[in-house]
């Protein structure tokens, strides 16, 4: 792609993060701003994205990550004519989940170790055609507090229901977002989740202190 006139960024985090409510956030702030901006959350309406809702409801079984992962890659390339058109058209583009959820979700099937490493950089590999983020959003909220507020919520799709699985996850979010162009966003404050609204106002400023010429108002 040539030209990009917007913004492209992704809120990555654990199930239960808060990433949809923050999404919405920031749809809001946008628009109050008088920003253009698209949105969306993975998987999408590909083909792909059919057969990986239909694993996470467990009406098909996937053993291995490398095909999970290549599905979840799919799904993305199925949109990306369409990205490269909305990064041209838009001020900002909103992804909720891309790249390192896939990193992180298939990465966790693995023990610790080389393989896992290396299988996080093999996904790097498979998706580095793709548009990358501007900025990268990591809500930081620990498994322990996201097992409780799927409690309460009394639903779980397939990966929520193991809390184990959820702290690998976790583990390998922290270690991505120590990398170039992630910000990691503290969300829990003496062990409790702060209000979405707090949550939201540390965002803004993040996106301010960046991006000032794009993102311009008293919070």
């Amino acid at each position: 792609m040539n030209t990009r006139r917007a913004r492209f960024i992704v809120i990555e985090g654990i199930d239960a993060s808060g990433k949809a409510t923050q999404a919405q956030y920031l749809l809001k702030w946008f628009s109050s701003l008088g920003l253009s901006a698209s949105f969306h959350e993975l998987p999408g309406e590909s083909p792909a994205g059919n057969i990986i809702r239909r694993f996470l409801k467990g009406e098909v079984m996937i053993e291995s990550p490398e095909e999970l992962a290549l599905l979840y890659a799919s799904d993305r390339y199925h949109l990306l004519p369409t990205l490269q058109e909305e990064l041209e058209r838009y001020d900002v583009v909103l992804f909720d989940r891309y790249t390192p959820s896939n990193q992180a979700y298939q990465g966790a099937r693995f023990s610790r170790g080389e393989r896992r490493e290396n299988f996080i950089k093999w996904i790097d590999y498979v998706e580095s055609p793709l548009p990358q983020p501007d900025l990268i959003l990591f809500l930081d909220v620990p498994s322990e507090i996201t097992a409780e507020l799927i409690k309460k919520r009394g639903e779980a799709d397939r990966n929520e229901s193991y809390v184990e699985f959820q702290r690998e996850v976790y583990s390998i979010y922290r270690e991505l977002s120590d990398g170039e162009g992630w910000v990691k966003i503290k969300c829990v404050v003496g062990g409790k989740i702060l209000p979405p609204d707090k949550i939201a106002e540390r965002i803004k400023r993040e996106l301010l202190k960046r991006f000032p010429s794009t993102f311009s108002s008293d919070l």
